[in-house]
């Protein structure tokens, strides 16, 4: 019998041949372009992969490991094109830029008073700047904004960080959710205007950069998220956990975007509208699970 390796990474590209990678707790990753064919299997790091992003460039996926090492690959070859040792012992959350060919990365606390956010050159993993990150804390999610003058740190405790790139400090500190921030729990609206970001507590929340990162919106399911997936460019935001079927809510990314304030009673209505939503899916995956039940017991047989 073959034994199936436990998924500790996932990242999708949203642009370009639409590939999908997959890290495992060996340290492989299956990197699929092609949905109809076999995915190409890539020698990655010698323990488990921990982090993957499409990035800087369109045609490259970063890969990171408990090993603390970073490895760049083409995503047409499936080759490796580059990777350096990292001074993290072990990387959680990775974000390219390919404006300035820059990658951020951070994890699991250097020492006991707090982690730390590295900025490195995509092609030879040189430091460019570092942020210090107090409190203990490890580093479960970042975003580049648009324009790289920014860079969201989402921590295991809930808060997230505004870094300034260019004045390399911390500008602003998020403390709305009460649990972590999920593994790639942030991503920025196209014009660098919004920042989302979902955490184990259940909750997405929305936060207006131009006021100075006040929220402007949330939305809470039934029990804790397990995944988010960030497709901003179509304006569509997955949710998945314990409770919720993967759940598409491109109504509240539109609804958040098209009005500055909203009124108690159009927010009490979008609520209702969204609770009868979230009702049907529920539904849905019930179902799911009774065909999934039923495809396992015919196969037992």
């Amino acid at each position: 019998e073959t034994r199936r390796e436990r998924t500790t990474a996932l990242a999708a590209q949203t642009t370009g041949q639409g590939a999908v990678a997959i890290g495992t707790e060996s340290g492989a990753i299956s990197l699929w372009r092609d949905h109809d064919a076999p995915p190409a299997e890539l020698t990655a790091h010698g323990a488990a992969v921990t982090a993957l992003d499409f990035g800087p460039h369109e045609n490259q996926l970063v890969s990171a490991g408990r090993d603390g090492r970073i490895v760049l690959w083409d995503v047409s070859s499936g080759l490796s094109v580059g990777g350096y040792d990292t001074e993290v012992r072990t990387v959680l959350a990775l974000s390219g830029h390919s404006g300035t060919d820059t990658i951020a990365c951070a994890g699991v606390g250097q020492g006991p008073d707090g982690a730390t956010v590295f900025l490195l050159d995509a092609a030879t993993g040189a430091e460019k700047s570092r942020l210090h990150v107090s409190g203990g804390a490890h580093i479960m999610a970042l975003a580049f904004s648009p324009m790289a003058k920014c860079v969201a740190v989402g921590k295991s405790t809930g808060v997230i960080l505004i870094w300034d790139i260019g004045k390399d400090a911390e500008i602003a500190q998020l403390p709305g959710h009460s649990a972590g921030i999920l593994r790639g729990g942030l991503a920025w609206s196209a014009d660098g205007e919004r920042l989302f970001s979902a955490s184990w507590d259940g909750s997405l929340r929305v936060w207006d950069a131009r006021r100075g990162y006040r929220e402007v919106a949330t939305f809470q399911v039934e029990g804790a998220l397990a995944g988010v997936a960030f497709d901003l460019s179509k304006r569509r935001i997955a949710l998945s956990g314990s409770s919720i079927a993967t759940t598409w809510i491109r109504e509240a990314y539109s609804w958040t975007l098209s009005r500055e304030e909203v009124a108690e009673s159009r927010q009490q209505r979008f609520l209702q509208e969204w609770n009868a939503h979230r009702e049907q899916e529920r539904k849905l995956a019930a179902r799911t699970l009774d065909v999934l039940e039923i495809g396992n017991t015919e196969s037992e047989r």
